[in-house]
């Protein structure tokens, strides 16, 4: 019984390690022909310099109106070592020659891979929809539909 057994302990280390031997070489194989002659390609050719650096305040266009613009600064909080991401109100016009313009990708991406905390992940230059008036009333700065309608119900 101990022959027995010592034979199938040996040809089942043999098979294993042969076996995982030869996918372990098939696999390497494949990846040295995918990565061709061994240089690193993009495939969107975007440099790596692009990437936010902390403390650097950049434009993030607005996508719903492009007239408008946002800044938007990562910086490190001194007293808990982490990172916030502060947005600016909607500014108007023309981005400052000083300032790098970014898309909103790559600001929600290195917000990602900061783990910052932000107050408001809306880029948008109005965010909320402007409400038209129904039921033929005027509309009031400060006084919506709903409200009127309620202040209505108690007259009847």
């Amino acid at each position: 019984m101990k022959g027995i057994h010592k034979r199938y302990l040996d040809r089942t280390a043999r098979k294993t390690f042969d076996q995982s031997m030869e996918i372990y070489e098939q696999v390497l194989d494949q990846v040295v022909r995918a990565t061709g002659d061994g240089r690193s390609y993009r495939q969107d050719q975007q440099d790596l310099n692009k990437t936010i650096a902390v403390g650097e305040p950049v434009v993030v266009r607005c996508e719903d109106n492009p007239a408008y613009y946002r800044t938007v600064l990562i910086r490190k909080n001194d007293f808990s070592s982490s990172y916030q991401a502060l947005i600016s109100n909607v500014v108007p016009g023309s981005t400052p020659p000083e300032m790098r313009e970014v898309s909103q990708e790559q600001v929600f991406r290195r917000i990602r891979e900061l783990n910052a905390t932000t107050t408001s992940t809306d880029l948008r230059a109005f965010p909320v929809p402007v409400v038209r008036a129904s039921h033929g009333t005027q509309p009031g700065p400060m006084v919506s539909d709903l409200h009127r309608a309620q202040q209505q119900r108690g007259r009847q």
